[in-house]
Order: C-alpha cells, then structure tokens, then sequence
C-alpha cells in the first residue's frame, strides 16, 4: 500500500525498572478544520511551495481529487485548491519523480476487487508553487500493489517499490525504476516470498537506502547496493508466533544509528463463535549501525477480540512521535492499549531512555504529527471522513523556542566571534532559563559564554549574545604540501660534513674553536630554515567545531547546534 511514512515516528526506549520523572501536562488547542474532498482517506505533510512553510496534502477517495492546502507559518491554512487525481484514489506519497527539486505526488489508484482491472500510480509533477500538473499514469500489473516510493538507486528520480503476486500465493517485492518523467521502467524483482515492505532507510549509514521486510516471526534487513539491488543482512526476531504488522525507523538512543520500532500480531486460531482473539506488541529493537539490531524490547500491549456476542478493541492505534512537551526531547502519543484503552497517553521521554505515562483528554483519532507553526512542539493532525475535513490540534503546552542567528560561524585564531540568540515564549510561558554551551572538538578548544546567560523570554531580556573565543593555537600548524617536515633535522647535521672536509684540508680551527664554529654554522642554518628559508615554512590549517548551546528550564530543554571554523 503506497503510504506516506515520517520517519521520526514512534522513536521510543523504555528501561524497566528504572525511576520515573514527573512531567508537565500536555495540552492542545481546540480542532481547525479545513473543508477537504469527500471522503478523505490520507495526508502528507510537505513544503510544496517552498517557502519554508509546511503544508498539507488530502487524497480524497470519493470525489477523486487531492486537496493541497498552503500553510501559513503560524498553523493556519489557506483553503484547498483541488487537483485531479484519477478515479478512486486511496493513498499518496511525496517525491521528487523528474529531478527538478521540486516535491511531486504520487496517488494510488488500487486494483479493482474482482480482479477485472489493474492498478495504476498517478503521477502529478509540482510546479515548486503549490500547484501540480495533470496526473501522468503509470499502469500496474495485474493485482500488482505500490507499495513505496524512495529513490534506490541514487539518481534523485524517485522510483517505486511495488509487490508482485505470481500466482502461486507468493507475493514478491520489485522495484520500478522511475525514468525522470513521471513513468517508470518495467518491475524487477528484488524480495521473494515476502510480505510486506515495513520501512525504508540507510540502516548501515552507506549512503544507500536500505529496506525492514516482514517475515515470518520476524522484520528482514535487506541492504541496498545503490543501483536498485538488495542484499539480505540482519533479523529483527519477535516474539514466538507474532508477526510485524508495521514499523518506524529513528535514532532513539542518539548514538547516529537508526533503531526500529515495530508493532506485531499474534491471531489465536482457537476462534470463539465467529471471532478470533488477536494480542498485539509494541517493540523496539536498537539498531548496531550495520544492519543488525539488538533484541526485542516490548514496550506496549494491546489486545481484541471477543464472540459475537461481545467484542472488544484496546489495539495500540494512531501512533506518533515528536516533542509534545517542550523539553526537548522525543515523546511518543498513542491511543489505546491495554494499560489505556481507548484513551491518549504521551509517554515523555527525557532523553535517557525513561518514559512517563502521562494520560491526556482524547481529541479523538489523528494520522500524523508535526510542527505546523514552527513553536518547536508537535501538532496533531486528524482527518474527517464524515464532515470532508482536515483537523488541526495545536499544541498549547506553556514552552519556549531558541533560534541562533547563524548556523554556521568563522573565527580566527586567537580572535573572537559572536552569534546572536533569540528566544520566543509559548502558551504563555514566563519562567526564567539558563544558558551553558560546549565546544567540541580538537585541543585546545575554544571557549564560550553568553552575555546574559540567564533569560526570561517574553521578559525584558529575551535574546543573548553568545561570543566564542579562539585560542592562537585552535588552528593547527603544517608544513606546505610537498614539502619536508624533517628539514630541520639536515640543518642540524650540513655543518659537519663541513668540518670533516676542512680538518683533511689542515685548515680548519681546532679545538673548542672547531665545535664553536660548527655550533655557529648549524644555528645559522636553523634560523634561516625558521624565517622561511628552504622548505620549511608552516601555515595555519583550519580546524572544525561543533559548539553546542543548551537553554534549561526546570523540565525544559532546548539545544542547538553551530558549527565553528577556526582559521
């Protein structure tokens, strides 16, 4: 099924057994809804008029169109504007199909049930200012399914994962190449007898997407070879007869490699009257960085079933990741579960691995979360099938946002540089926050302060100056290429061959007066070698820094990043 992932959903750790930390509530404003096409069935989230803006697209199934709707930066959205989609459309991705830079969608048009017509991809290729152009068709194959869009092998020009029934009951997985045009070349097979393409990312930190297939029991790595090939690498076991239903990908552990999150069936076929039980894990694996991953960590349950008398759902459902609470770190919201069904929970997390259960008021299924007005906390998206509408619940937790002048800065060694800081209260934030930063990289490093260092944002002082001084030796000293870093060392030792050569000819000094001349001869030598005589003369080389600014208040964290050269 061709869906649109983020892949900073559901990035969770959860260490048993440890101290749980309080935390702030978390709340949201009332729904925006935005009038969409009937019967709207998916959204993705995107910058498709690049103005730095995140903005909204709705695959409507019944009214056979997409509705794209412009962001403003604050939360808000102009109304739709509709474009064509095909007849029946139920899913959409975003891509780059003809190279050009800018986001283009991608809309499934499923098989019919009957088997009496295939499928088709429709392609619509964005004019880089919120408008698309009429969809070009990519026909399926016979009950062929897209499953994914990503670019596998490096061209820039997304390309399509699609499943391949052969028959027999084997479904296999392909690839279908994209030609830059909005059509694609014919599927090759890539995964046999597999079911379901879980996530796709660079697992081994390549440069080369690779794909989490279930199995049987278990999530496959296959990696990529960069050309639209795969190879297998490591399993990802559950637990004995679950099988993965979906999964995310991100770095839960800060330790730059990917972990997978992956939710999991298990179908007890000791049915009651019509109605089988089904238990359901939520589990992350940490991944090593090269393929593999550690073992299962299950983290939430769920579970439904019943007879046909009675049936019950606490099933994990709308699951999503993000900073719901302003601190900093990542946070996971879901609703449902046995722990609490048919109820939101935030499980916070504070950036060591420890979650907090916090129970929230449910605002009611959602399908994405993201920060639609740029405060630094994540918002909720819902879509309404029976009202033709796209909900928007703005996070209204009390927060502050930190935004550095520069990303980027250049010192001179033993010279002094500085970036401005500004910080923005929200929801009516008021408290203080204090300000401490770290540079890291090679000795001796710079140093940093701030100027104030402590804030009220919102307040009388609500920026600050960072200055980062550079010691006169940050920049390390070498030689000029090609040239020789021992030439020192011959100076040292031109005079005596000298001194050989004369005591043969009976004319050179004696005595202490000989080694008194060699001594003068060798330290004329150094110091011309030292004042840019011969090749060995030294220069500066720039070294790099990372400077990591920190803004804490009580519960709440903020931190950037700038990168430093000293030249």
């Amino acid at each position: 099924m061709l869906t649109h992932r983020d892949t900073s959903l559901l990035s969770v750790a959860l260490l048993l057994g440890m101290t749980l930390e309080a935390s702030a509530a978390v709340s949201f404003q009332a729904v925006q809804r935005y009038s969409v096409g009937t019967n709207p069935t998916a959204v993705v989230t995107a910058d498709f008029n690049r103005d730095g803006k995140p903005d909204l697209a709705v695959v409507n199934n019944s009214s056979n169109n997409i509705s794209v709707l412009l962001g403003k930066g604050d939360g808000t959205f102009s109304a739709a504007n509709n474009f064509d989609a095909g007849s029946g459309p139920n899913s959409l991705a975003v891509g780059d199909f003809d190279g050009d830079g800018q986001l283009d969608l991608a809309v499934l048009v499923p098989p019919a049930s009957d088997g009496s017509s295939p499928g088709e991809v429709r392609i619509l290729l964005g004019n880089g200012d919120g408008t698309f152009q009429a969809p070009r068709v990519a026909p399926l194959g016979n009950q062929e399914t897209a499953l994914a869009v990503a670019d596998v092998n490096g061209d820039k020009k997304a390309d399509l994962l699609v499943s391949l029934p052969d028959g027999t009951g084997v479904v296999e997985v392909g690839v279908r190449l994209g030609n830059g045009d909005g059509t694609f070349q014919a599927s090759k097979t890539v995964v046999t007898n597999q079911q379901n393409i879980l996530a796709i990312a660079d697992f081994n930190g390549d440069g080369k997407l690779d794909l989490a297939i279930a199995v049987s029991g278990a999530t496959q790595i296959l990696l990529g070879q960069g050309d639209g090939t795969f190879s297998p690498s490591g399993i990802a076991s559950l637990t004995g007869g679950y099988n993965a239903n979906s999964a995310w990908t991100v770095d839960l552990n800060n330790d730059g490699k990917l972990d997978l999150v992956i939710s999991s069936t298990l179908i007890d076929f000791g049915c009651r009257i019509f109605s089988c039980d089904t238990s359901q894990n939520v589990s992350l694996f940490l991944g090593r960085g090269d393929g593999t991953f550690g073992s299962e960590q299950i983290f939430a349950t769920g579970s439904a079933g019943g007879s046909i008398f009675h049936k019950f759902s606490n099933l994990v459902t709308d699951i999503a990741s993000g900073d719901f609470n302003g601190d900093g770190n990542l946070d996971i919201a879901g609703r449902g579960g046995i722990a609490a069904p048919k109820a939101l929970v935030f499980y916070l997390g504070n950036g060591r691995g420890i979650l907090t259960a916090l129970d929230a008021t449910d605002p009611g299924g959602f399908v994405l979360a993201a920060d639609l007005n740029g405060d630094q906390l994540t918002d909720l998206i819902q879509l309404d099938s029976t009202n033709n509408s796209v909900g928007v619940l703005l996070n209204s937790t009390p927060a502050f946002s930190m935004k550095a002048a520069h990303s980027a800065l250049t010192a001179q060694a033993g010279g002094q540089v500085t970036d401005g800081l500004s910080f923005t209260p929200v929801n009516g934030f008021s408290s203080s926050v204090q300000l401490s930063c770290l540079v890291m990289g090679p000795a001796p490093a710079p140093t940093c302060s701030f100027s104030p260092a402590n804030i009220t944002p919102g307040g009388n002082t609500d920026t600050s100056t960072l200055t980062i001084d550079a010691p006169a030796n940050s920049a390390a000293l070498v030689s000029p290429p090609g040239k020789s870093r021992l030439l020192p060392l011959w100076a040292l030792g031109l005079p005596f061959p000298f001194l050989g050569f004369a005591q043969r000819r009976k004319w050179a000094p004696t005595g202490y007066r000989g080694w008194l001349l060699a001594a003068v001869l060798a330290a004329a030598t150094l110091l011309c070698a030292a004042c840019g005589g011969g090749s060995t003369q030294l220069v500066h080389q720039s070294q790099s820094y990372t400077v990591q600014v920190t803004a804490a208040s009580d519960s709440l964290t903020r931190t950037t990043q700038i990168s430093l050269t000293v030249q």
